[in-house]
């Protein structure tokens, strides 16, 4: 069961920071959840796209270096 600290967590935010939608019918926590989640994986997915897009303008011996620091892991 999708709780409202699962939705915080989903979106980056901590727990007890959406309380307030704690009153929501557990279907809708579960699709709230789900379409922020969704939203969050295709905003990544388009991020690094876009990156491989630009690396791919770059002359090919600036390519690894830029690689590493644009694509690197946080």
């Amino acid at each position: 069961m999708t709780s409202a600290d699962d939705l915080a967590r989903a979106v980056g935010l901590s727990d007890g920071s959406l309380a307030g939608l704690g009153g929501l019918q557990a279907e809708h926590l579960q699709a709230l959840t789900t379409l922020a989640q969704t939203a969050i994986d295709r905003e990544d997915a388009l991020v690094q796209e876009s990156l491989e897009a630009a690396l791919a303008a770059l002359p090919r011996p600036l390519r690894g270096r830029a690689r590493a620091l644009l694509l690197e892991e946080s």
